[in-house]
């Protein structure tokens, strides 16, 4: 029997499955690959049993990763769908959200502060719009966690500042004497979700943010 070109005929099958215009090997690719394989093989040098498991355990891994793909996609909308519940329940919920700016609205400012691991000074410098310096605070830190920054809002001439939004540093200096610039957060309510674009909003007494930017809820 003349098997002179059944490892061309091989050679062309697999050629044709990954050809530069289709590099993506799926499921049906790998079955027929695998068949040509059988189909064409040498019958005086047949496919050892260590080979064809090896084949089969990737053809196994390809349908199982597959399988996941296919389930995530047909889950995403479930997923955002439940994302929107749970956000939706923060409505009423006080929350602290990474935010270095405090806004104040009729007289009325949103309420900032920072977390401390210990006791310590706090140097907090606001600034305005143009990044004149408006008021600098010195603050006693007596114990760890979240410090509200106590703002009359008035600059340092005692004048009670415009409307507008402002921006808060902090530079904190621990017992031991180390010193360093820490983070500033906001501390509000959540008003209302919004769901624009296929995003998801909160706006936090007046100002918006992104659920991602939660830092801790509160109660």
């Amino acid at each position: 029997m003349d098997i002179s070109n059944i490892g061309n005929n091989s050679t062309s099958s697999v050629k044709h499955l990954t050809d530069p215009q289709n590099d993506v090997l799926g499921k049906e690719d790998f079955l027929q690959l695998l068949l040509t394989q059988l189909t064409n093989q040498n019958p005086l040098e047949p496919m050892d049993n260590e080979q064809f498991i090896s084949q089969m355990t990737d053809f196994s891994s390809l349908e199982q990763l597959t399988g996941i793909s296919d389930a995530l996609g047909n889950n995403n909308g479930l997923m955002n769908s439940l994302n929107n519940v749970l956000t939706a329940d923060l409505v009423g919920r006080e929350v602290v959200v990474n935010s270095n700016a405090i806004t104040i609205e009729d007289g009325t400012g949103t309420m900032s502060g920072f977390y401390t691991q210990g006791p310590g000074t706090a140097k907090v410098t606001i600034t305005g719009s143009s990044g004149q310096v408006v008021r600098e605070l010195n603050i006693d830190i007596s114990s760890e966690g979240f410090n509200l920054i106590d703002w009359d809002l008035k600059d340092s001439g005692g004048n009670s500042v415009d409307d507008g939004e402002y921006t808060v540093s902090v530079n904190f200096t621990d017992q031991d004497g180390y010193s360093g610039k820490i983070s500033s957060y906001m501390k509000g309510t959540v008003e209302s979700i919004k769901f624009e674009g296929g995003n998801t909003y909160m706006d936090v007494d007046g100002a918006r943010f992104s659920p991602s930017q939660i830092i801790e809820i509160l109660r």
